[in-house]
């Protein structure tokens, strides 16, 4: 109970902080402007369609990478001379966190469909 109090302090605070104007908007709009524009967008089909385009990218992604990395683990499985040519490698990149990757690709794939349909 006293975290969803907490939780609700923190709210009505920014909202407070929000409407005397001592946020800026434009950087972080109040609770209640992301409520009503969450609603709209709900009800003109917007925010579905994008969230299935994001879910679509997560679940191509993971059949790509599953695709990927199950044929890479067999073939290094199965030739010993590869593993030890690719263990190296692969233990270097290990300890980076998988977050750490994530402006690399955004430089290497680019954001949105144009990007990605531009260069396949």
């Amino acid at each position: 109970m006293r975290s969803v109090l907490g939780f609700a302090v923190f709210l009505i605070a920014w909202e407070i902080l929000a409407s005397a104007g001592l946020i800026n908007a434009v950087l972080l709009p109040a609770p209640s402007t992301l409520v009503t524009a969450a609603g709209d967008l709900m009800l003109n089909g917007t925010l579905l369609r994008h969230v299935g385009a994001s879910i679509e990218r997560v679940l191509v992604g993971f059949a790509l990478a599953a695709v990927v990395g199950l044929t890479l683990g067999v073939v290094l499985g199965w030739f010993r001379i590869l593993s030890d040519f690719i263990k190296p490698l692969v233990e270097a990149l290990r300890p980076i966190p998988p977050i750490a990757w994530t402006p690399l690709a955004i430089l290497w794939f680019g954001v949105g469909k144009p990007s990605r349909s531009s260069r396949f």
